[in-house]
């Protein structure tokens, strides 16, 4: 989870960073990472979205100033000390939010809470969402970058997803997914399963995460809300709109199930556009109703389109 960014936070993060600046090369690994997120940024954005970067310069200035009207301190007396320079100090606040970006505040915070340098307790964020520093540390850990195909809007939209069922042969779950770019280039994954089997109650699962691009194949990383397990499905695209935009992703699925012989499966995937699905984008998606559609929830596999059963290299049971 990540502060969000604004004044104080960004004062925190600065004050905690000056505890810090005469360790052996902290200051060039904290302007070498920022930048390098920066780049990565920049380099798949129009220039009206293009992020400035940092020098070691500013952060030297910076803990000067903040030296001065500081005083000694330690890192417990970070937090009543950014909130009483924001309201003291106005204008150096202000200069330092004009300095700054949102790119450099993120990037700043998970180099220092990623190295240890602070740990943000849940009684003092003001926190919302999946943590997308995650998703920046990957990325540079993979040397990502965007699709050489065009761009990772291209798979923005809501989409059907088709996996085998574990626990009834020769049907297949059909859930629903929605893909989104975050204001950072964060591409954001949510997902929800809504069946049930024979004679049983309804069962509801929701799934967040990330998507990451590279070389035209994609990774994406989830989480299970209700077993807090990790899913991770690796996925080559296999239809293209006239406009580019992907239209399905096929590969495996892999994760850890109760319903699986060895509590560790690896199966089919298919991630298909659902324009179905469009007239309930206006709803949190963790309330879709989408397994009272016959479309969607447990289906057999005779009720699959016989081009996305194909992407699935699933047969149709003989009878």
């Amino acid at each position: 989870m990540a502060l969000n960014y604004n004044k104080k936070n960004l004062l925190y993060l600065l004050l905690c960073a000056n505890l810090y600046k005469g360790r052996s090369g902290f200051v060039s690994g904290l302007v070498n990472y920022c930048n390098d997120i920066v780049d990565k940024h920049n380099k798949f954005k129009n220039t009206g979205d293009a992020k400035g970067k940092i020098s070691r310069s500013i952060f030297y200035n910076y803990f000067s100033e903040i030296d001065e009207i500081s005083g000694n301190y330690n890192i417990e007396d970070t937090i009543d000390l950014a909130n009483r320079i924001s309201i003291n100090y106005i204008d150096l606040s202000q200069k330092y939010m004009n300095k700054f970006n949102d790119l450099i505040f993120l990037s700043l915070y998970n180099y220092l809470e990623s190295n240890g340098f602070i740990h943000i307790d849940a009684g003092i964020r003001s926190i919302e969402g999946v943590n997308d520093p995650l998703f920046f540390s990957l990325s540079s850990f993979l040397d990502v970058t965007v699709s050489d195909v065009g761009n990772d809007e291209s798979l923005v939209g809501t989409f059907a997803v088709l996996r085998p069922s574990l626990r009834a042969p020769g049907k297949a779950i059909v859930s629903c997914a929605k893909i989104r770019i975050g204001a950072l280039g964060v591409m954001h994954y949510e997902e929800i399963m809504h069946y049930r089997f024979w004679g049983a109650s309804w069962v509801r699962q929701y799934f967040q995460g990330y998507a990451l691009h590279r070389n035209g194949k994609y990774t994406i990383i989830t989480k299970d809300d209700n077993t807090k397990h990790i899913q991770v499905s690796y996925l080559n695209v296999k239809q293209r709109s006239s406009f580019n935009s992907v239209d399905a992703l096929a590969g495996s699925y892999n994760g850890f199930s109760p319903h699986a012989a060895s509590g560790i499966f690896s199966s089919g995937i298919v991630i298909y556009r659902a324009k179905s699905l469009a007239k309930l984008d206006r709803y949190d998606l963790k309330k879709w109703r989408c397994g009272l559609s016959p479309s969607f929830g447990l289906v057999s596999l005779e009720a699959i389109d016989p081009q996305i059963r194909k992407y699935l290299a699933l047969r149709v049971p003989e009878s």
